[in-house]
Protein backbone atom coordinates (compact mmCIF):
# COMPACT_ATOMS: atom_id res chain seq x y z
CA UNK A 1 0.00 0.00 0.00
CA UNK A 2 1.41 3.36 -1.15
CA UNK A 3 0.63 6.52 -0.50
CA UNK A 4 2.18 8.94 -3.08
CA UNK A 5 0.87 13.07 -2.44
CA UNK A 6 1.34 15.72 -5.30
CA UNK A 7 2.14 18.85 -3.85
CA UNK A 8 1.49 22.54 -5.46
CA UNK A 9 4.06 22.62 -8.06
CA UNK A 10 4.89 19.10 -8.55
CA UNK A 11 3.97 16.72 -11.33
CA UNK A 12 3.15 13.22 -11.52
CA UNK A 13 2.74 11.13 -14.77
CA UNK A 14 1.82 7.80 -15.97
CA UNK A 15 1.66 6.98 -11.88
CA UNK A 16 -0.19 3.08 -11.39
CA UNK A 17 -2.40 2.51 -8.14
CA UNK A 18 -3.25 -0.43 -6.98
CA UNK A 19 -5.33 -2.10 -4.30
CA UNK A 20 -4.92 -0.16 -0.80
CA UNK A 21 -3.12 2.58 -2.57
CA UNK A 22 -3.67 6.51 -2.74
CA UNK A 23 -3.34 9.57 -4.97
CA UNK A 24 -3.60 12.86 -3.42
CA UNK A 25 -3.46 15.61 -5.75
CA UNK A 26 -3.32 18.92 -4.36
CA UNK A 27 -4.05 22.33 -4.90
CA UNK A 28 -1.38 23.21 -7.61
CA UNK A 29 -0.28 20.14 -8.33
CA UNK A 30 -1.01 18.47 -11.81
CA UNK A 31 -0.85 14.28 -12.37
CA UNK A 32 -1.52 13.00 -16.19
CA UNK A 33 -2.44 9.45 -17.03
CA UNK A 34 -2.72 8.42 -13.89
CA UNK A 35 -3.81 4.28 -14.19
CA UNK A 36 -6.19 3.49 -11.17
CA UNK A 37 -6.40 -0.53 -10.89
CA UNK A 38 -8.51 -0.58 -7.96
CA UNK A 39 -6.79 2.73 -5.61
CA UNK A 40 -8.18 6.13 -4.82
CA UNK A 41 -7.30 9.27 -6.40
CA UNK A 42 -8.03 12.08 -4.85
CA UNK A 43 -8.29 15.57 -6.89
CA UNK A 44 -8.00 18.76 -5.31
CA UNK A 45 -5.67 20.09 -7.74
CA UNK A 46 -5.30 19.54 -12.03
CA UNK A 47 -5.72 15.84 -13.43
CA UNK A 48 -5.89 14.91 -17.37
CA UNK A 49 -5.89 11.55 -19.04
CA UNK A 50 -7.07 9.01 -16.11
CA UNK A 51 -8.51 5.51 -16.67
CA UNK A 52 -10.19 3.87 -13.32
CA UNK A 53 -10.48 0.18 -13.12
CA UNK A 54 -11.64 -0.98 -10.59
CA UNK A 55 -10.82 1.84 -8.05
CA UNK A 56 -12.33 5.70 -7.58
CA UNK A 57 -11.43 8.86 -8.22
CA UNK A 58 -13.17 12.04 -5.80
CA UNK A 59 -12.69 15.10 -7.63
CA UNK A 60 -13.09 17.76 -4.89
CA UNK A 61 -13.64 21.46 -4.05
CA UNK A 62 -10.83 23.17 -6.74
CA UNK A 63 -10.08 19.99 -7.97
CA UNK A 64 -10.13 19.76 -12.48
CA UNK A 65 -10.39 16.33 -14.02
CA UNK A 66 -10.57 15.90 -18.26
CA UNK A 67 -10.68 13.47 -20.14
CA UNK A 68 -11.23 10.61 -17.43
CA UNK A 69 -12.04 7.08 -18.98
CA UNK A 70 -14.18 5.19 -16.39
CA UNK A 71 -14.47 1.77 -17.35
CA UNK A 72 -16.14 -1.15 -15.43
CA UNK A 73 -16.29 -1.50 -11.97
CA UNK A 74 -14.75 2.16 -11.20
CA UNK A 75 -16.27 5.21 -10.38
CA UNK A 76 -15.85 8.96 -10.49
CA UNK A 77 -17.38 10.91 -7.84
CA UNK A 78 -17.97 14.56 -8.13
CA UNK A 79 -18.37 16.67 -5.63
CA UNK A 80 -19.22 20.88 -4.85
CA UNK A 81 -16.51 22.79 -6.28
CA UNK A 82 -15.24 20.49 -8.54
CA UNK A 83 -15.25 20.24 -12.31
CA UNK A 84 -15.01 17.59 -14.82
CA UNK A 85 -14.96 17.83 -18.60
CA UNK A 86 -14.86 14.78 -21.27
CA UNK A 87 -15.47 12.24 -19.07
CA UNK A 88 -15.93 9.17 -20.99
CA UNK A 89 -18.31 6.24 -19.02
CA UNK A 90 -17.25 3.03 -20.53
CA UNK A 91 -18.98 0.46 -18.27
CA UNK A 92 -18.23 2.40 -14.72
CA UNK A 93 -20.05 5.28 -13.02
CA UNK A 94 -19.79 9.08 -12.43
CA UNK A 95 -21.41 10.76 -9.62
CA UNK A 96 -22.36 14.46 -9.19
CA UNK A 97 -23.13 15.57 -5.56
CA UNK A 98 -22.19 18.87 -6.26
CA UNK A 99 -20.13 20.49 -9.00
CA UNK A 100 -20.26 20.72 -12.70
CA UNK A 101 -19.84 17.56 -14.99
CA UNK A 102 -19.36 18.89 -18.59
CA UNK A 103 -19.28 16.66 -21.81
CA UNK A 104 -19.70 13.71 -20.21
CA UNK A 105 -20.15 10.28 -22.60
CA UNK A 106 -21.88 7.94 -21.00
CA UNK A 107 -21.17 5.19 -23.52
CA UNK A 108 -22.48 2.00 -21.45
CA UNK A 109 -22.70 2.18 -17.94
CA UNK A 110 -24.79 5.26 -15.68
CA UNK A 111 -24.48 9.06 -14.56
CA UNK A 112 -26.81 10.30 -11.63
CA UNK A 113 -26.84 13.66 -10.70
CA UNK A 114 -28.14 14.78 -6.92
CA UNK A 115 -28.37 17.95 -5.66
CA UNK A 116 -25.93 20.64 -5.65
CA UNK A 117 -24.81 18.98 -8.90
CA UNK A 118 -24.79 20.13 -12.68
CA UNK A 119 -24.67 17.65 -15.89
CA UNK A 120 -23.93 20.02 -19.05
CA UNK A 121 -23.96 18.25 -22.30
CA UNK A 122 -23.80 15.22 -21.52
CA UNK A 123 -24.38 12.60 -24.26
CA UNK A 124 -26.03 9.18 -23.29
CA UNK A 125 -25.02 6.18 -25.43
CA UNK A 126 -27.01 2.94 -26.26
CA UNK A 127 -26.66 0.74 -22.82
CA UNK A 128 -26.09 4.65 -21.22
CA UNK A 129 -28.02 5.92 -18.38
CA UNK A 130 -28.80 9.50 -16.86
CA UNK A 131 -30.42 10.03 -13.55
CA UNK A 132 -31.47 13.27 -12.64
CA UNK A 133 -32.49 13.37 -8.47
CA UNK A 134 -33.98 16.73 -6.59
CA UNK A 135 -31.72 19.60 -6.63
CA UNK A 136 -29.68 17.96 -9.75
CA UNK A 137 -29.78 19.64 -12.95
CA UNK A 138 -28.84 18.51 -16.85
CA UNK A 139 -28.66 20.99 -19.44
CA UNK A 140 -28.06 20.43 -23.46
CA UNK A 141 -28.26 16.53 -22.89
CA UNK A 142 -28.40 14.37 -25.83
CA UNK A 143 -29.75 11.37 -25.62
CA UNK A 144 -28.99 8.66 -28.22
CA UNK A 145 -30.73 5.84 -29.76
CA UNK A 146 -30.97 3.36 -26.85
CA UNK A 147 -29.98 5.42 -23.91
CA UNK A 148 -32.21 6.48 -21.19
CA UNK A 149 -33.08 9.70 -18.95
CA UNK A 150 -35.03 9.51 -15.90
CA UNK A 151 -36.06 12.91 -14.29
CA UNK A 152 -37.21 12.52 -10.90
CA UNK A 153 -39.16 14.34 -8.05
CA UNK A 154 -36.72 17.33 -7.90
CA UNK A 155 -34.57 17.09 -10.77
CA UNK A 156 -34.41 19.81 -13.67
CA UNK A 157 -33.39 18.97 -17.47
CA UNK A 158 -33.58 21.92 -20.17
CA UNK A 159 -32.74 22.04 -23.50
CA UNK A 160 -32.20 18.19 -24.43
CA UNK A 161 -32.44 16.67 -27.39
CA UNK A 162 -33.90 13.21 -27.80
CA UNK A 163 -33.32 10.51 -29.81
CA UNK A 164 -33.85 7.64 -27.31
CA UNK A 165 -36.64 7.83 -24.34
CA UNK A 166 -36.52 10.28 -21.50
CA UNK A 167 -38.82 9.85 -18.30
CA UNK A 168 -39.90 12.71 -16.17
CA UNK A 169 -41.74 11.56 -13.17
CA UNK A 170 -44.04 13.60 -11.13
CA UNK A 171 -42.19 16.58 -9.72
CA UNK A 172 -39.31 16.46 -12.18
CA UNK A 173 -39.23 19.70 -14.88
CA UNK A 174 -38.21 19.63 -18.24
CA UNK A 175 -38.61 22.48 -20.60
CA UNK A 176 -36.87 23.19 -24.00
CA UNK A 177 -36.99 19.96 -25.16
CA UNK A 178 -36.25 18.88 -28.45
CA UNK A 179 -37.28 15.33 -29.99
CA UNK A 180 -36.19 13.71 -32.97
CA UNK A 181 -36.48 10.80 -35.43
CA UNK A 182 -37.35 7.48 -33.01
CA UNK A 183 -37.07 9.61 -29.62
CA UNK A 184 -40.25 9.25 -26.88
CA UNK A 185 -40.33 11.37 -23.92
CA UNK A 186 -42.80 10.19 -21.31
CA UNK A 187 -43.95 12.96 -18.61
CA UNK A 188 -45.69 12.63 -15.32
CA UNK A 189 -44.08 15.40 -13.84
CA UNK A 190 -43.73 18.96 -15.75
CA UNK A 191 -42.81 19.95 -19.50
CA UNK A 192 -42.76 23.08 -21.68
CA UNK A 193 -42.01 24.16 -24.85
CA UNK A 194 -41.32 20.51 -26.16
CA UNK A 195 -40.30 20.39 -30.23
CA UNK A 196 -41.58 17.35 -31.47
CA UNK A 197 -39.95 16.52 -34.95
CA UNK A 198 -41.19 13.63 -37.67
CA UNK A 199 -40.51 10.36 -36.26
CA UNK A 200 -40.62 11.67 -32.55
CA UNK A 201 -42.98 11.51 -29.44
CA UNK A 202 -44.06 13.08 -26.48
CA UNK A 203 -46.63 11.40 -24.31
CA UNK A 204 -48.39 13.35 -21.23
CA UNK A 205 -49.29 10.89 -19.05
CA UNK A 206 -52.00 11.14 -16.06
CA UNK A 207 -51.07 13.80 -13.62
CA UNK A 208 -48.30 15.54 -15.99
CA UNK A 209 -48.44 18.95 -16.88
CA UNK A 210 -48.06 20.10 -20.27
CA UNK A 211 -47.58 23.93 -21.17
CA UNK A 212 -46.69 24.54 -25.14
CA UNK A 213 -45.57 22.59 -27.56
CA UNK A 214 -44.27 22.66 -31.44
CA UNK A 215 -45.36 19.64 -33.36
CA UNK A 216 -42.90 19.40 -36.18
CA UNK A 217 -44.16 16.61 -38.15
CA UNK A 218 -44.38 14.70 -34.82
CA UNK A 219 -46.99 13.01 -32.49
CA UNK A 220 -48.10 14.60 -29.12
CA UNK A 221 -50.77 12.62 -26.65
CA UNK A 222 -52.42 14.10 -24.41
CA UNK A 223 -53.27 11.36 -21.75
CA UNK A 224 -56.46 11.20 -19.50
CA UNK A 225 -55.62 12.63 -16.33
CA UNK A 226 -52.86 15.21 -17.73
CA UNK A 227 -53.45 18.57 -18.26
CA UNK A 228 -52.16 21.03 -20.97
CA UNK A 229 -52.63 24.56 -21.86
CA UNK A 230 -50.86 27.39 -23.82
CA UNK A 231 -50.06 27.13 -27.43
CA UNK A 232 -49.53 23.77 -29.21
CA UNK A 233 -48.50 25.12 -33.23
CA UNK A 234 -48.34 22.51 -35.91
CA UNK A 235 -45.82 23.83 -38.02
CA UNK A 236 -45.69 23.26 -42.22
CA UNK A 237 -44.41 19.86 -41.62
CA UNK A 238 -47.59 18.32 -39.79
CA UNK A 239 -48.04 15.58 -37.00
CA UNK A 240 -50.58 14.58 -34.60
CA UNK A 241 -52.11 15.75 -31.19
CA UNK A 242 -53.82 12.92 -29.56
CA UNK A 243 -56.42 13.91 -27.17
CA UNK A 244 -57.24 10.51 -24.73
CA UNK A 245 -59.91 13.22 -22.97
CA UNK A 246 -61.18 15.35 -25.13
CA UNK A 247 -64.11 16.05 -23.55
CA UNK A 248 -62.33 17.49 -20.57
CA UNK A 249 -59.76 19.77 -21.93
CA UNK A 250 -57.98 22.29 -19.94
CA UNK A 251 -59.66 25.30 -21.23
CA UNK A 252 -56.23 27.20 -21.29
CA UNK A 253 -55.37 24.89 -24.63
CA UNK A 254 -54.86 26.55 -27.97
CA UNK A 255 -53.86 24.80 -30.93
CA UNK A 256 -52.26 26.70 -34.03
CA UNK A 257 -51.35 25.90 -37.61
CA UNK A 258 -53.68 23.37 -38.72
CA UNK A 259 -54.06 23.91 -42.89
CA UNK A 260 -54.70 21.38 -45.50
CA UNK A 261 -51.56 19.57 -45.56
CA UNK A 262 -50.20 19.93 -42.02
CA UNK A 263 -51.56 18.96 -38.90
CA UNK A 264 -54.13 16.37 -37.53
CA UNK A 265 -56.26 16.27 -34.01
CA UNK A 266 -57.18 12.77 -33.05
CA UNK A 267 -59.90 12.84 -30.87
CA UNK A 268 -59.63 9.39 -29.40
CA UNK A 269 -62.12 9.16 -26.83
CA UNK A 270 -64.97 9.68 -29.55
CA UNK A 271 -65.59 7.03 -32.14
CA UNK A 272 -67.47 7.88 -35.40
CA UNK A 273 -71.50 6.65 -35.91
CA UNK A 274 -72.53 7.65 -39.51
CA UNK A 275 -75.16 9.94 -39.17
CA UNK A 276 -74.42 11.04 -35.51
CA UNK A 277 -71.05 12.16 -35.89
CA UNK A 278 -70.38 16.01 -37.01
CA UNK A 279 -68.67 19.04 -36.13
CA UNK A 280 -69.43 22.06 -36.01
CA UNK A 281 -67.07 25.52 -35.81
CA UNK A 282 -67.98 29.45 -33.40
CA UNK A 283 -65.85 32.06 -34.64
CA UNK A 284 -64.87 34.74 -32.32
CA UNK A 285 -62.37 36.64 -33.08
CA UNK A 286 -58.72 35.15 -34.27
CA UNK A 287 -59.67 32.02 -32.64
CA UNK A 288 -62.81 29.47 -32.41
CA UNK A 289 -63.91 26.57 -30.99
CA UNK A 290 -64.85 23.49 -32.67
CA UNK A 291 -67.05 21.10 -31.50
CA UNK A 292 -67.52 17.28 -32.35
CA UNK A 293 -70.62 15.69 -31.47
CA UNK A 294 -71.27 11.93 -31.40
CA UNK A 295 -74.44 11.07 -30.02
CA UNK A 296 -74.51 11.62 -26.15
CA UNK A 297 -70.47 12.83 -26.38
CA UNK A 298 -69.05 16.07 -27.33
CA UNK A 299 -65.37 17.82 -27.24
CA UNK A 300 -64.58 21.08 -27.58
CA UNK A 301 -61.07 22.61 -28.70
CA UNK A 302 -60.34 26.13 -29.36
CA UNK A 303 -58.39 26.61 -32.86
CA UNK A 304 -56.35 30.20 -33.60
CA UNK A 305 -57.58 31.28 -36.92
CA UNK A 306 -60.55 31.35 -39.13
CA UNK A 307 -62.48 28.48 -39.96
CA UNK A 308 -65.92 27.48 -41.38
CA UNK A 309 -68.23 24.70 -40.09
CA UNK A 310 -68.31 23.62 -43.69
CA UNK A 311 -64.61 22.92 -43.61
CA UNK A 312 -64.67 20.03 -41.03
CA UNK A 313 -66.17 16.53 -43.12
CA UNK A 314 -66.63 13.66 -40.96
CA UNK A 315 -66.07 10.26 -42.22
CA UNK A 316 -64.55 6.54 -41.61
CA UNK A 317 -61.00 6.10 -41.37
CA UNK A 318 -61.18 2.91 -42.67
CA UNK A 319 -59.59 1.91 -39.11
CA UNK A 320 -62.16 1.79 -36.79
CA UNK A 321 -62.38 5.44 -36.09
CA UNK A 322 -63.36 8.39 -37.65
CA UNK A 323 -61.32 10.84 -40.72
CA UNK A 324 -62.24 14.25 -40.35
CA UNK A 325 -61.28 16.44 -43.22
CA UNK A 326 -62.11 19.42 -45.71
CA UNK A 327 -61.49 21.32 -48.46
CA UNK A 328 -59.18 23.81 -46.75
CA UNK A 329 -58.41 22.54 -43.20
CA UNK A 330 -58.52 18.96 -42.01
CA UNK A 331 -59.24 16.80 -38.44
CA UNK A 332 -59.02 13.36 -37.42
CA UNK A 333 -60.56 11.45 -35.01
CA UNK A 334 -59.50 7.87 -33.91
CA UNK A 335 -61.33 5.65 -31.44
CA UNK A 336 -59.80 5.46 -28.18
Amino acid sequence: MTNTIVSSGQTSSGLTLNSGDFLTVLAGGTANATDVNSGTDNVFGTVSGTVIHAGQEFVSSGGRASGTVVSFGGAQILLAGGLTTGTVISGGFEGVSGGVASGTIISFGGMAVSSGGTASGATIGSGGVLQVFAGGAASATTISAGGLQYVFSGGIDAGGTILGQRQVWAGGVASGTQIGAGGIDYVYGAASNTTIGSGGSEIVQSGGTLSGAIVNGGFLEISSGAHASGGVAFTALGGTVRLDDSQHLDAGLIISGLTPTAGAIDFGDIGFTSGATSAAWTQAGTSGTLTLTSGALQASVTLFGSYLAANFKMQSDGNGGTLGECQEYCVREFRG
